[in-house]
């Protein structure tokens, strides 16, 4: 995932490269006025935690999203089949 972020031409938009050997907890970045994201964050257990949460309710609403729309097309033939 985060190879792939890396790889998108919004990224340096949303996320901020840290220099190897520095962290971002390191004063000069948390005294900058930058409210880009530290990449390093991206590698983190919580993230992927966050990532995945996102996906599945992202899943979610598209499985209402087709049932809407599977009974919407089903309620329409009955209407169709009664007339």
């Amino acid at each position: 995932m985060v190879s792939w972020l890396q790889r998108q031409d919004f990224f340096s938009q949303y996320f901020v490269q840290i220099p190897d050997g520095s962290l971002w907890t390191d004063p000069v970045y948390l005294e900058n006025q930058d409210d880009r994201i530290p990449s390093d964050l991206l590698q983190s257990q919580e993230a992927e935690t966050v990532f995945r949460n996102y996906v599945h309710i992202l899943r979610l609403e598209h499985r209402k999203m087709e049932y809407a729309d599977f009974c919407i097309y089903n309620c329409n033939l009955f209407v169709l089949r009664i007339e």
